[in-house]
């Protein structure tokens, strides 16, 4: 879910969903406005709301991008200003999925937004190659410790996290992971 996790009370949900080739690449195009359709989860407790911190850290890749949308909208909402960095992480300029909406809710918030591409095209100020520890010191407030750090998106940004995240002394009850792959 991509929209408000206070939708229900404000009228619209919406969800990014990657087109994998299954029924989400041909199936989710073709559905029309008002068509209704069955949806089953969203899963897990990955929220603001359960990881009640001082302040946070996002940590995007590619699609993982989705339930970050989902709880800055929802501070939005709420007139939440607690800060938030956001790491995002993305093959290319074009993959950074909703770009436009995150950089109109950043004068909403207390928010810091850091792209981060792989292959940067001609002329990119942002940062290159992946997130990793020397990234994160650079950008990080200075009390961060006290951050809940919540990361999302495909395996290799999961694994290397594991890794960069203690490496930088923050403490593992501080560190939220939601994988997208099924078991």
């Amino acid at each position: 879910m991509s929209s408000c996790g206070d939708a229900p009370l404000h009228g619209e949900i919406a969800f990014t969903i990657r087109a994998l080739g299954d029924w989400s690449g041909p199936g989710v195009p073709r559905l029309q406005p008002g068509q209704r359709v069955w949806i089953e989860g969203p899963y897990g407790a990955f929220s603001i709301d359960v990881e009640e911190g001082p302040g946070y850290v996002f940590i995007a890749g590619g699609v993982g991008i989705t339930p970050f949308a989902s709880m800055l909208e929802t501070m939005a909402v709420r007139g939440d200003h607690r800060p938030v960095v956001l790491f995002f992480g993305a093959r290319a300029e074009g993959d950074l999925t909703l770009r436009a909406a995150l950089e109109s809710l950043a004068p909403k918030l207390d928010l810091t937004l850091v792209y981060v591409l792989e292959q940067p095209p001609p002329g990119w100020q942002g940062a290159t190659g992946f997130i990793n520890a020397t990234l994160l010191r650079h950008h990080l407030p200075k009390n961060f410790e006290h951050f809940q750090i919540l990361i999302c998106g495909p395996a290799p940004l999961m694994d290397l996290m594991e890794v960069e995240l203690p490496s930088l002394g923050i403490p593992a009850d501080l560190i939220h992971a939601e994988r997208f792959d099924l078991v």
